[in-house]
């Protein structure tokens, strides 16, 4: 905006300056030969495009400057957001009752059943858990809670109940229909 007035009031400035001495030379006998007047005015117009290009360097500078700025706070919220999103990930995590399905899989079982390792039946592959879940609740529980092929006994997880595990197959089950 400024630059726009600056630029406004040199054209004004200008076409002014040219006009009065237009209008002096016709008016009166000028005792300067006309090429000398034209001289003057090219100065003037030299001296104003100058002036402009410098105010637009240095306007561009501080534009670059401000943008500059602006980027690296704006960096600085995400990653403050992405602090606060951890953190209430994590809060609500732990909010869950230790016993829920949903709980137990995050702790005890995700390690394998998210990635598919050593085998493990993939959370959420509806193809690789229908024939599974085809047979009943009961095999799954059973399987999980004894261990089957690669899958240790309770999934590694001594500590869990049977009816977390139970919980924790409920879990992977409704996720993976």
């Amino acid at each position: 905006m400024k630059l726009m007035t600056i630029v406004f009031a040199l054209s004004a400035f200008l076409i002014l300056s040219g006009c009065s001495k237009e209008e002096e030379t016709a008016s009166s006998p000028s005792s300067a030969p006309p090429a000398v007047e034209k001289s003057a005015v090219a100065e003037k117009t030299e001296q104003a495009v100058k002036m402009v290009e410098e105010k637009v360097a240095e306007v561009t500078e501080q534009t670059k400057e401000k943008i500059t700025q602006v980027t690296e706070q704006g960096q600085e919220k995400v990653e403050q957001m992405k602090t606060q999103a951890q953190g209430m990930i994590t809060s609500a995590q732990s909010m869950l009752p230790s016993g829920t399905g949903q709980t137990v899989y995050s702790k005890s079982c995700s390690s394998c059943h998210k990635m598919g390792i050593i085998g493990a039946p993939k959370t959420g592959d509806k193809a690789t858990w229908e024939p599974l879940i085809s047979g009943g609740m009961e095999p799954l529980v059973t399987a999980a809670i004894n261990g089957k092929g690669n899958m240790p006994a309770k999934g590694g997880n001594s500590s869990l109940t049977d009816d977390e595990v139970k919980a924790a197959v409920e879990y992977m089950v409704e996720q993976s229909q």
